[in-house]
């Protein structure tokens, strides 16, 4: 990352090289290149979020053509459909096959991070609605005749409401559905500095796992799936990810005297012809076979994210993330609309 600032254009540089023309060009390019899916507003439009995202979009092509320069000695091959994976040195490919196109951290994840801290935020009154599908699988173990026994799996619906005030309405459907209403303390979530490296470090600072980089990873993880995280903070927690991705932590022994290695990779993805960056995790001499991720889209919303190991895998995928003017008369009929905790079985 200071190899990156060091370079970095001033302001004034900027503002000479990219006149009112070349901005407007620019624009065009990453309008082009990019496919930017921000929540869908299926009830109401509000014409200040609608400039606050267009005003997003024109920085975001501004940052994503400055980054495209100072790539542009290691990316000489022009954008290209399919999959690309950030590393810091390609392998070599065989004669007979095209090379493919390596990408950095920086270049994938830095306009993403632009766009999260321009995020247009809902009006007071109104009701943040997301609906996502939760997958698991797992084999419960070897049976005696060495053959495997029949592997567990289980996938549950949940469609949320979630108010300004961090209050959740949830309706879950799987072997059975159940109902529940409930406060969220969003205070801890709230209260982390929106300043990357102080975000770094606060998240460094904990306790547990196998190695800093983990910490860090699962810590911006909760702030993403964290649905009211306010925008800047999710603009530092992307910028961060996109650090330990480009610089990883040296090895480090843990407290069962492994050593642990952490790497994450970003790849771009298609997910039904929507864009995605899927940031990965993992560590092949602490935790061998495991790897965490998750899927964020052109706007720094979390599209999908999960856990695979070898004994089980887990994955969460949002279909539906939009703003609401009222709770739906099911959920007010089941759960009520003040601020009281309840669950409710079938």
């Amino acid at each position: 990352m200071r190899d990156v600032e060091s370079i970095r254009p001033t302001d004034e540089a900027i503002d000479a090289e990219f006149d009112a023309q070349r901005r407007e060009s620019v624009f065009q390019q990453v309008q082009a290149r990019t496919r930017v899916v921000p929540i869908r507003r299926s009830r109401r439009r509000w014409p200040s979020a609608v400039a606050a995202a267009v005003a997003g979009l024109a920085v975001l092509g501004l940052a994503t053509q400055a980054l495209v320069t100072l790539n542009e000695q290691s990316v000489a091959d022009p954008p290209v459909a399919g999959v690309t994976a950030a590393s810091s040195a390609a392998p070599a490919s065989p004669p007979d096959e095209p090379s493919p196109r390596y990408v950095s951290a920086v270049a994938m994840l830095g306009p993403v991070a632009v766009a999260a801290a321009a995020a247009p935020v809902g009006e007071p009154d109104a009701f943040l609605h997301v609906v996502r599908v939760e997958e698991q699988h797992s084999v419960a173990g070897q049976g005696s005749s060495q053959e495997p026994m029949p592997v567990d799996s289980g996938v549950t619906y949940f469609d949320d409401y979630i108010d300004r005030d961090g209050w959740l309405w949830s309706r879950s459907t799987g072997d059975q559905q159940f109902w529940l209403l409930t406060g969220q303390d969003q205070s801890t979530i709230t209260s982390l500095p929106t300043d990357p490296d102080a975000l770094d470090a606060a998240l460094r600072s904990g306790t547990g796992n196998n190695s800093a980089d983990e910490r860090v990873f699962k810590g911006i993880h909760e702030i993403l799936l964290t649905e009211t995280a306010p925008p800047q903070l999710r603009a530092a927690a992307i910028t961060v990810l996109q650090r330990i991705a480009e610089h990883p932590q040296a090895a480090e022994t843990t407290k069962d005297g492994q050593t642990a290695t952490p790497t994450m990779t970003v790849t771009e993805v298609d997910l039904d012809g929507v864009t995605g960056y899927r940031a990965a995790m993992t560590d092949p001499t602490s935790r061998p076979g495991v790897e965490r991720w998750l899927v964020l889209d052109a706007t720094g919303q979390i599209m999908e994210s999960g856990t695979l190991t070898p004994e089980f895998s887990f994955s969460s995928t949002i279909t539906t993330r939009e703003w609401a003017d009222a709770l739906p008369s099911d959920f007010v009929e089941v759960l009520g609309t003040d601020h009281v905790e309840r669950d409710i079985n079938g």
